[in-house]
């Protein structure tokens, strides 16, 4: 009998703090997987796979026009060159990958040439690049800018890759369809 008494005590104190939640706010839930991006700014498409959430956001603010919000990693704080509008992918709300518009056109985007991320093709330029994980083409498009003459990107996330062919060619003119790029799904 006491098992049982105990356990009947306890759901009965679980259900007075949910009530008192409930009623005071003592508590809130958030999710984890949701970056504050997600919450922030529109959402433009949401798609799910067997392994991940995708979520593409538009990351421009039209009250800035000429100076964009701008996902980099490394550009340098003396650039002051102009700046693409991009869109956000976000992975599962805690990864993310910009889709940059007009990708494709790499000679419209100098700021590639001042982002650290773009060391190791100022140490060697040209030849031939291997991408792992080219998400929304960014390092696709660094590859390029320092004459890499074939790029070939590996993405996980066959998601990933459809919107920067399908849905948002366009947006990045057609940066995994050109000739010199190749880009594969698949770890």
């Amino acid at each position: 009998g006491g098992g049982a008494g105990r356990g009947a005590a306890g759901a009965g104190v679980l259900a007075l703090l949910l009530a008192a939640n409930l009623a005071f706010g003592l508590l809130t839930v958030q999710t984890l997987k949701l970056s504050r991006r997600e919450v922030l700014l529109p959402t433009l498409h949401t798609a799910w796979n067997s392994h991940s959430r995708i979520v593409v956001l538009d990351y421009y603010d039209p009250r800035r026009p000429t100076n964009p919000p701008f996902l980099s990693w490394g550009l340098s704080d003396h650039y002051s060159g102009p700046l693409p509008r991009q869109l956000l992918i976000t992975i599962d709300g805690a990864s993310e990958t910009p889709l940059s518009e007009g990708a494709g056109r790499v000679a419209e985007h100098p700021y590639l040439k001042q982002d650290v991320t773009a060391l190791p093709y100022v140490v060697r330029p040209g030849g031939e690049a291997l991408v792992i994980g080219a998400g929304g083409g960014r390092d696709v498009m660094s590859a390029l800018a320092f004459g890499a003459e074939r790029v070939t990107g590996v993405e996980l996330n066959s998601i990933i890759v459809d919107l920067v062919r399908g849905r948002y060619g366009e947006f990045v003119a057609g940066l995994y369809d050109r000739p010199d790029v190749e880009v594969h799904v698949g770890d």
